[in-house]
């Protein structure tokens, strides 16, 4: 039963239940007597077209190279910082939530469901999410002295992939039902109407946001154009409907069914969201009408069958005795106390397939760091795409797990990176450690731990390669090609010889660390492991792509000869800057220097670098490593590159004793998804591996997991593998050819 279930309502974000169909996406709390759904759609972000065409100096840059040559750490780091602008990403925004109140229950109309402190009691009550349906539903009874029998009342909530609405649906035998719908605009509104029992709204997002300004942070200029939107709610029901303002009011029904669709003028990053965007009211009304055809059975059937054309693709079965009796955030705790839920393990995996399919969909934006769940009008990170890690492990798991269409809104918008080109002046294009709707590629803040790096695109580019590998789609390369010989002519002009005739980058930093020099705490300096390995890994996936289409790679593997060779220090660990410096916090969150065991592939097992970076994990354990969700499953998939399952499933063990939610999402903390993708990537990892040119079954089985079988998981060799196994030995093995276009 592939089911997150629980025995009360959400009382906080954290315990809510996702909804989504990659565009529109709802946090349901199934609140029996004030309900609540937070509201997102995928193009609400502030601001609009990049304008900044900020053009560094090279004659700075070199200067700046040369305090770095000479070891002036602390010069060099305050004139790079200077030479940064300064600014962040647009901000990612949610329009408001629905409120949806049951007069009959409580007569006090609760504002948000998390100040609800006066509950009655419940004679019954169950909320799920059906991971096999993608349907959340709730169940609930009470006694009511005037009415013979329990009151009942029934909900269903979904986000439809077939029909691009939301539907909810309240049913109840008592017959006299009042209710409200509350429609709770935080962006606010410039239009607002009812008829025909249906809200029309109107607004658009901020046209400006700067994190650096203390007051005033949301511009809203009227002379500058920023993304319109358009919400419309109609209800249905056989009671009787009235209206005031943002609410919806209903009487005397049993039911009623909410349709509700929103959609926004964004047409691409470089274009104008008003003049030149999409007409958003028309489709917005569209969407409802189509939807209106149907009646909420036919909705949801059809909504059911597109999920699962993609959910059923793939199965994993990890034999074990089933707690499914046992709400979900008491398995979690269980599991947290040291019990052993092999399918609590499989649901964590499931849930992250679900939750891709729900983020992200061709046509749509990628994933963010939230996903497409946020609540907040200012989001943690602006809920943006940190490409230094965050973005990239959202789509660790999308082809394996056959989803290979759900990672064309993460390509796409590469290609659209590389339109935007380079701040130096210099041939090709790159992206730093931040970007956004609008595709920013300048250097965020001004943090040199954090801003500082230009190879955040490179990263993302890999998802080119890997999505050829997986489906063999020759025509999709060729038209990706020039996306990947674009960061060949930056780096070009980028890196810099080293006096023994290597290549190498400079001002190089380690995301988001650091190291001291002196006495000082320092970021910059030249060619750390994590430059080299990205760079390493794109040449040599280059090679192979251009022998794919017949191209010449010559000035592939020159580069690739050239490239400065990563370094073993002292006591045996991997380096991971250019030389040994003295680490400031030995067991960092982030595990930059590994890139080349995973995800990358130039790490070979059975070399001195591949042993040496096995010692640096290590010592990254030791000293409290993997503190944080996304670390953690980071973590997770590097031990099983190495081949240790027990030390990988230890970090699946460990997300659900200190890095989980009671609703199952990756506590960063606060919430971000990216912990929930890298997980469902490291159990994938532990079950099959193919970078090596074949797929190899079990590399890093845990002991307990000690029977189960796979279905229709994705290799490499653009093959699809199915097989059981048995006290470890595997045993019914088929591979077929497969592509996410014939599945």
């Amino acid at each position: 039963m592939s089911k997150l279930w629980y025995k009360k309502q959400a009382d906080n974000w954290n315990e809510a239940l996702p909804i989504g169909n990659g565009r529109i996406g709802g946090m349901v709390f199934a609140d029996p007597e004030n309900d609540l759904i937070y509201l997102n759609e995928e193009t609400l972000w502030s601001g609009g077209p990049e304008t900044d065409n900020t053009l560094h100096s090279m004659d700075k840059l070199n200067e700046i190279r040369e305090h770095i040559k000479r070891k002036e750490f602390d010069i060099s780091d305050k004139k790079l910082s200077d030479m940064m602008g300064g600014r962040w990403t647009q901000l990612y925004l949610t329009p408001g939530s629905l409120k949806l109140n049951i007069d009959n229950i409580s007569t006090d109309v609760v504002y948000h469901a998390e100040e609800n402190k006066n509950k009655k009691p419940l004679l019954d009550y169950r909320r799920e999410l059906d991971l096999e349906t993608a349907v959340v539903k709730s169940e609930c009874s009470y006694s009511d002295p005037k009415v013979d029998g329990p009151v009942t009342y029934e909900r269903e909530y979904f986000t439809s992939l077939a029909d691009d609405v939301m539907a909810v649906r309240v049913k109840t035998n008592y017959n006299m039902l009042t209710a409200a719908v509350i429609l709770d605009l935080w962006l606010g509104y410039d239009k607002l109407t009812y008829r025909n029992n249906t809200i029309y709204a109107t607004g658009r997002c901020p046209t400006y946001y700067d994190a650096n300004l203390e007051e005033n942070q949301f511009e809203t200029d009227p002379n500058k154009e920023s993304v319109p939107y358009c919400i419309a709610i109609k209800v249905l029901t056989d009671g009787k409907v009235s209206a005031w303002g943002q609410r919806l009011k209903i009487e005397k029904a049993s039911y009623y069914t909410l349709v509700y669709s929103i959609a926004t003028g964004f047409n691409g990053y470089n274009k104008q969201p008003i003049s030149e965007g999409k007409p958003y009211e028309e489709i917005c009304m569209s969407r409802l009408e189509n939807a209106l055809k149907y009646s909420f059975e036919e909705l949801k059937d059809r909504h059911i069958k597109a999920y699962c054309e993609q959910y059923n693709r793939m199965e994993l079965c990890i034999d074990g005795e089933d707690f499914e009796d046992i709400p979900t955030d008491e398995r979690i705790n269980r599991v947290a106390k040291g019990a052993v839920d092999n399918k609590l393990t499989e649901l964590l995996f499931d849930y992250g397939r679900y939750l891709m399919i729900a983020s992200s969909q061709p046509g749509g934006q990628p994933s963010n760091l939230q996903g497409i769940w946020t609540k907040e009008p200012v989001s943690p990170w602006h809920s943006n795409y940190t490409v230094n890690i965050n973005t990239e492990m959202n789509y660790w798991a999308v082809e394996q797990t056959g989803l290979s269409e759900c990672h064309m809104p993460l390509i796409d918008m590469v290609k659209d990176l590389s339109e935007r080109g380079n701040h130096y002046g210099l041939k090709g294009w790159c992206c730093c450690h931040n970007t956004d709707l609008w595709r920013y590629n300048l250097e965020a803040t001004k943090g040199v731990r954090w801003g500082y790096w230009h190879m955040g695109g490179i990263w993302l580019a890999r998802d080119i390669y890997e999505h050829y590998m997986y489906t063999r789609d020759v025509e999709f390369l060729k038209k990706y090609f020039g996306v990947l010989e674009g960061i060949y002519d930056f780096l070009e002009g980028w890196m810099i010889e080293t006096e023994d005739g290597h290549l190498t980058t400079c001002p190089s930093t380690s995301p988001e660390n650091s190291f001291r020099y002196n006495g000082v705490e320092v970021f910059a300096s030249e060619g750390t492991a994590m430059d080299l390995s990205i760079i390493a890994d794109y040449l040599g996936n280059m090679i192979e792509l251009s022998d794919v289409l017949g191209k010449d790679s010559e000035k592939y593997k020159s580069m690739l000869g050239r490239l400065k060779p990563l370094k073993i220090g002292s006591d045996g660990r991997l380096l991971e800057y250019g030389e040994e410096f003295e680490e400031i916090e030995k067991g960092h969150r982030h595990i930059s220097h590994l890139f080349g065991v995973y995800p990358g592939n130039t790490l070979k097992k059975g070399t001195p670098l591949f042993d040496a970076a096995k010692k640096s994990l290590e010592y990254r354990m030791i000293h409290g490593g993997g503190h944080t969700g996304w670390s953690n499953a980071w973590i997770a998939n590097v031990y099983a590159r190495f081949g240790d399952g027990e030390k990988a499933n230890s970090h699946i063990i460990n997300m659900f004793k200190k890095s989980i939610y009671p609703n199952m999402l990756d506590a960063h903390p606060p919430f971000q998804i990216d912990g929930n993708f890298g997980i469902c990537a490291a159990i994938c990892e532990m079950l099959v591996q193919s970078h090596n040119g074949k797929a190899e079954l079990l590399p890093a089985i845990p002991k307990v997991w000690e029977s189960g079988y796979v279905k229709n998981m994705r290799t490499r060799q653009g093959k699809m593998i199915s097989f059981k196994w048995r006290d470890g030995k595997v045993y019914d093995v088929i591979t077929i050819a497969a592509s996410f276009m014939d599945t």
